[in-house]
């Protein structure tokens, strides 16, 4: 079991994440916005962050650059999920630090696949 901080500003998206994280054995914090995400991640030290990058105030670009410039956080798996199937933002994505990233629609193994990977590279377990 893992501790996974989501952001997306689509209570929607977020309820559908959080059921599914759940059911996958992992204990979710959700926020939404990355404003909310930046304040979590610094309460709850979580094992991986799903992040989008569409949000309003401040987007994922802007969250996987704070979390990067942050010691305290920096190495916390972090995984794109987006409606975008740009290729720059993907690049950027990982250019920005990003772990993985997930375009949506996504499903229930993706999710845990690409959580799995992200906690494995970071634990080595």
């Amino acid at each position: 079991m893992a501790t996974v901080l989501m952001a997306d500003d689509n209570p929607e998206m977020r309820l559908l994440l959080t059921n599914i994280l759940q059911q996958q054995g992992h204990l979710v914090i959700e926020a939404a916005d990355g404003d909310d995400l930046l304040f979590w991640v610094k309460e709850e030290k979580p094992d991986v962050i799903l992040v989008d990058l569409q949000m309003p105030k401040m987007d994922g670009f802007k969250v996987l650059e704070a979390l990067k410039a942050d010691d305290s956080v920096k190495d916390i798996p972090v995984i794109v999920i987006s409606a975008s199937q740009n290729k720059a933002d993907m690049a950027m994505a990982h250019e920005l630090g990003a772990h993985g990233y997930i375009p949506k629609p996504w499903s229930a193994h993706d999710l845990a696949t690409r959580i799995d990977w992200a906690l494995t590279t970071r634990w080595g377990s």
